[in-house]
């Protein structure tokens, strides 16, 4: 893992090329400097890597971190995918809400304006 205080874990190489911008689309400035991302985004081989228990809690571990965030489709069953991270993040999480926490989508939803398409993706709403 990066030494990046942020790291955001998504499924595959098209996250790491749509997120930033939808990142920028939204206000935020992607790039720190030259160097520096406002958050590393770490690709993965598809779902069942992404979530995976030992590949959360090394990400948990990392030197530096402050923030580990995990983008998964979840536009098919949004509750199975909930739990299925849940599950997986149980070893180095034990006190992780069995429910996706209403907050979660809400701010989610405020974080992306009108591009609910993409939060529609996220928490799986239609």
């Amino acid at each position: 893992m990066a030494a990046h205080p942020k790291i955001l874990l998504v499924e595959g190489n098209q996250e790491i090329r749509v997120i930033p911008e939808l990142i920028e689309k939204n206000g935020v400035v992607w790039k720190i400097n030259d160097k520096q991302t406002v958050v590393h985004i770490k690709g993965n081989k598809g779902d069942r890597e992404l979530v995976d228990a030992d590949k959360i809690s090394t990400a948990l571990q990392s030197s530096g971190l402050s923030i580990l965030g995990i983008i998964i489709d979840a536009d098919e069953n949004p509750t199975r995918r909930w739990e299925s991270i849940r599950n997986a993040s149980r070893q180095s999480i034990p006190d992780i809400p069995d429910i996706l926490p209403e907050i979660v989508k809400k701010t989610i939803q405020v974080a992306l304006g009108d591009d609910q398409r993409f939060f529609h993706l996220l928490v799986g709403s239609r």
